[in-house]
């Protein structure tokens, strides 16, 4: 089944296929309005953990609303707890962040949720595995279908990125679901229109890809040390690739509960279509509802090992028939500043821009 990029993280919502092809409709599941959703991750990797609470809104515009003043922490199983906090970033509601836990291998945590209203939910444990290592990712170029507003096909060069692994000898019950993401560098147009002409700046963009994509697989269905190989994204071809961009893929070690809530998603992902922002409504997650067991919140809370490889890319790496043809910035000098685009002028307008190059930039 082909599939047509949308930006968002762990959370799902179903649309129908036209057939071969992808196309957007209204979709309600059983999801009620008072229903909590709930995607939160644990790895191994520095940096800030994240929850994110919300409760459905409304399905024809796929609103989502955000579950702000909840009291979330985490504890492990020697009954340390990690609280989260709130309002880390300006405008980011129902997301909570906490970089006071730093998970080990063999360690078990689960996640507990109070909401305001007096409301208690909480994880099944979740033990951090042992990892199991990314050999490397590759790229090709490849055609996507997709149906547009106007009920018309048609075929959008793109970028598939694979994940390579090899089968270890034992799994021991280890599972493993990658996910991937782009960082892309931005030119902005020499500011030769200004009487003292400001520095030109190169900024560093960062994009999920294919989070639509739910890449799994059970490394004990492989004879050890047999190549295991899945897309892990797909990026349409654009101006991202203009100079050079980077792939990197994050390959998640993660228990049989969690292998089993995404292979069932994934299920219902090959008949019904791609995903966009809410956990289907028939798949159960990992989180019950303490005050009512009979209405358990949606969404699952995954704790897992993670590796990473990465892929640098830039325009005709992927062939002539894959390169990016014209120029994203160019002048206009109808307006001032006389930039075709306003980003071109300033290029942290874009979003998760920024002009910090990334410690592991190459």
């Amino acid at each position: 089944m082909k599939r047509y990029v949308l930006p968002t993280l762990y959370m799902l919502v179903l649309s129908l296929l036209l057939a071969n092809c992808i196309k957007e409709i209204d979709y309600q599941t059983d999801i009620v309005s008072d229903e909590l959703v709930v995607s939160g991750f644990l790895s191994d990797q520095p940096g800030y953990h994240k929850v994110v609470l919300t409760r459905p809104g409304n399905y024809n515009r796929r609103v989502f609303y955000a579950v702000d003043g909840a009291s979330v922490r985490v504890r492990d199983d020697l009954g340390q707890i990690f609280p989260y906090v709130q309002n880390l970033f300006p405008f980011d509601t129902g997301v909570y962040y906490c970089n006071l836990v730093q998970p080990e291998i063999g360690r078990t945590y689960t996640l507990e949720i109070n909401l305001p209203n007096g409301e208690q939910y909480v994880s099944s444990p979740q033990t951090m595995l042992s990892p199991i290592q990314i050999d490397s990712v590759t790229a090709k170029g490849g055609y996507q279908e997709f149906v547009t507003a106007a009920q018309v096909v048609v075929d959008e060069r793109g970028c598939e990125v694979y994940a390579h692994t090899t089968a270890p000898a034992n799994s021991s019950d280890r599972f493993l679901r990658w996910e991937s993401e782009s960082v892309h560098i931005f030119d902005e147009l020499p500011k030769i229109y200004y009487p003292i002409p400001p520095p030109q700046k190169q900024c560093f963009i960062t994009s999920t890809v294919s989070s639509q994509l739910v890449a799994i697989a059970d490394p004990s269905l492989y004879a050890p040390g047999a190549s295991i190989q899945s897309q892990a994204g797909w990026r349409r071809i654009d101006n991202a690739f203009e100079h050079r961009i980077c792939f990197t893929v994050y390959q998640r070690t993660i228990n049989k509960e969690a292998y089993d809530y995404w292979y069932k998603i994934r299920q219902l992902l090959a008949i019904n279509g791609t995903i966009f922002d809410a956990p289907p409504g028939v798949v159960k997650g990992n989180i019950r509802n303490i005050n009512n067991p009979d209405k358990p919140a949606r969404g699952f809370f995954e704790v897992a090992s993670v590796t990473i490889a990465r892929r640098y890319l830039g325009n005709l790496t992927l062939g002539e028939e894959f390169q990016y043809a014209e120029p994203y910035c160019d002048y206009d000098y109808r307006y001032f500043p006389p930039v075709n685009h306003p980003e071109c002028d300033n290029c942290l307008l874009l979003k998760n821009s920024t002009t910090t190059v990334p410690e592991w930039w190459q």
